[in-house]
């Protein structure tokens, strides 16, 4: 009974010790790395491949650096918010409408959001390390978010409904933006008629609405003109020996890519003549070399058969 004495005391503090350190156990799994809710599969999926597979922890989320996630139709950005590190992010080809879990990705560089629905531009205010953006094929409207981005260098905004160019001309005086933001290009060949030969050296003018005037040179037959405004415009063409066509019609669009291809007439003059007479000799010279060539192996052949 004595000894039970001392038993009984030396049990309970057993487990007592126990239960301690099972509380302290307790407290280091609490400190394990979370895992973090990512609602959309198509994302979770793009994260774990980066990740090699598996869970999606907080802890590693953070030390993402680049993420790939293009034309995997993408809706939900929820859970990305944690990836504090990204550096290059390519979300181009979805269904993103909202990017306001972007908005903390403070140290981005480089953002595609190509080719998705972003209406918005608000939350990427903050992001003052971009350098790279390409917001092509979006129903963005206002662009003034992006004004106070000291480091863009890079702005890609063609296919877009922007209203207030005024943004796009302060931004245009430190930023390279791509040929078609402000509007669309013009493109095309200048040939002779008749014989398609490409006319060089033309002096290609399209003249504005508002008197605004965009000159080019034909090089080789071809011209073409980028950035333009989107408008109507009338088009002219001169070179010296030719004659000029003046005041063409044409319909510039916001992002569009137009093929307009022009002739171009010679003036008459001694050396067209002898030209044409020239041309003229040599296919009449071809035509009777060939009827010669016929009749002659057809007398050859009758002569042989007799």
């Amino acid at each position: 009974m004595v000894r039970l004495r001392f038993v009984f005391p030396l049990i309970i503090s057993i487990l007592l010790l126990a239960g301690t350190v099972s509380v302290q156990e307790g407290a280091e799994v609490g400190d394990l790395p979370r895992i973090v809710r990512i609602p959309d599969i198509r994302l979770y999926q793009a994260i774990s491949a980066e990740l090699r597979g598996g869970r999606v922890y907080e802890r590693e989320l953070r030390n993402l650096r680049e993420l790939n996630a293009e034309d995997l139709g993408i809706s939900d950005l929820t859970g990305l918010e944690h990836a504090t590190n990204l550096t290059k992010l390519d979300l181009g080809g979805n269904r993103i409408t909202d990017v306001s879990l972007l908005a903390g990705l403070i140290h981005l560089r480089v953002l595609n959001l190509e080719g998705n629905e972003i209406r918005d531009l608000s939350p990427l205010s903050g992001l003052k390390n971009l350098r790279h953006l390409n917001l092509k094929r979006n129903a963005i409207v206002d662009i003034s978010p992006l004004a106070d981005l000291p480091a863009l260098a890079v702005l890609k905004l063609e296919g877009n409904e922007i209203r207030d160019t005024s943004d796009l001309a302060a931004l245009k005086n430190r930023t390279h933006l791509s040929p078609n933001t402000l509007g669309g290009a013009l493109r095309g060949e200048i040939v002779e008629p008749g014989y398609e030969f490409p006319v060089e050296r033309v002096r290609v003018v399209l003249l504005a609405e508002d008197g605004t005037e965009y000159t080019t040179t034909a090089s080789y037959g071809g011209y073409e003109f980028t950035g333009i405004p989107a408008g109507r415009y009338l088009l002219s063409i001169h070179k010296k020996g030719y004659h000029d066509r003046i005041n063409k019609p044409v319909t510039i669009v916001k992002g569009g890519n137009h093929y307009l291809p022009l002739k171009m007439v010679e003036m008459d003059s001694l050396l067209t003549g002898f030209r044409r007479l020239l041309i003229y000799i040599l296919l009449l010279c071809g035509i009777t070399a060939l009827i010669t060539f016929y009749l002659t192996r057809r007398w050859v052949t009758a002569r042989l058969r007799s």
